[in-house]
């Protein structure tokens, strides 16, 4: 799959467990997924196959969250499911979010995002120059 997003992506590496809870607008239950990468944009994340989401479907972000160190952000997020990859047990959903009519809520989410993002690439980066040192 081809990176069409403008902005900046971060890749999550599995050994870092870091986990999203969505819902999608139709339904009650949660959906939870890996998340494998996030951008201001959007972001892609494994779900456990089958599921009933399809291209198209809405769903509203809840939380992400890292186990390994510990991180959490809440958002609360409206997106729209872009595209759907099959990829053996799992289903590799594209998502992105979606900008919506009141505007001051979309800042204030956008700016908790933001953070959380900048915060992830300084971790990495404190993380190879340890790794680099030893």
């Amino acid at each position: 799959m081809d990176n069409r997003r403008q902005t900046y992506r971060h890749l999550f590496v599995k050994a870092e467990k870091a986990g999203v809870e969505m819902t999608a607008l139709e339904e009650s239950n949660p959906l939870r997924g890996e998340l494998i990468d996030l951008s201001i944009d959007g972001l892609r994340v494994r779900v456990e196959a089958p599921t009933t989401i399809e291209i198209g479907t809405r769903l509203t972000i809840q939380e992400i969250r890292r186990h390994m160190p510990p991180a959490h952000l809440l958002l609360g997020f409206v997106s729209q499911v872009k595209y759907i990859v099959q990829e053996g047990r799992h289903v590799c959903l594209g998502i992105e979010f979606l900008r919506q009519g009141l505007q001051q809520l979309n800042s204030l989410q956008e700016s908790k995002l933001r953070r959380f993002l900048v915060e992830e690439q300084r971790r990495m980066l404190r993380y190879r120059l340890a790794v680099q040192d030893e």
